[in-house]
């Protein structure tokens, strides 16, 4: 079987959001092969606006079987 493209979208704005984010992409990597990661962006949350500011960023990766 071959490896199946995955873009994820991760987001934080709880705790230390930074090290929140360094764990999500540690546990995807045991499915994810993780190939690219963005930049960290801060950005102000959107509906809900009175909660802290998120950190996001994105990865690219493939599969793993």
């Amino acid at each position: 079987m071959e490896p199946v493209p995955v873009y994820l979208a991760l987001g934080s704005n709880l705790g230390d959001r930074r090290a929140n984010l360094i764990d999500a992409i540690s546990q995807l990597r045991h499915k994810v092969a993780v190939e690219q990661l963005s930049s960290i962006y801060e950005t102000e949350p959107a509906y809900v606006t009175e909660q802290p500011r998120f950190l996001n960023m994105a990865l690219r990766g493939c599969s793993v079987t």
